[in-house]
């Protein structure tokens, strides 16, 4: 099982971050045309793994990034809108919420 390029862990929810970035950038799209341009750029950030082990249930595509550490990022770029901020993570939730003690 290949592990995540960004935080090393086992990729255990295999969705590409292509395929995730469509379906946030529909989204975002549709609540936030402004926002969606910051979200555009993150196609580019998380290349095509052609030579990863584990591949993406939808497209088929290697996995290198779980969709954890994608929609972290997305997260992160809507940081600057709290209330779009909660509504993605409530549709996208792929543990992004921090423990008590950590936040």
């Amino acid at each position: 099982m290949d592990v995540c390029h960004v935080c090393s862990e086992p990729v255990t929810n295999p969705l590409c971050p292509h395929c995730l970035h469509e379906t946030v950038r529909q989204w975002v799209e549709e609540e936030d045309q402004d926002m969606a341009r910051s979200i555009w750029r993150l196609d580019e950030v998380f290349p095509d793994m052609a030579m990863a082990s584990v591949h993406c249930i939808r497209c088929g595509r290697g996995v290198e990034v779980c969709p954890h550490c994608y929609t972290k990022e997305v997260r992160d770029i809507l940081g600057k809108d709290e209330q779009l901020q909660a509504q993605f993570t409530r549709l996208f939730n792929f543990h992004l919420h921090a423990p008590p003690n950590m936040a």
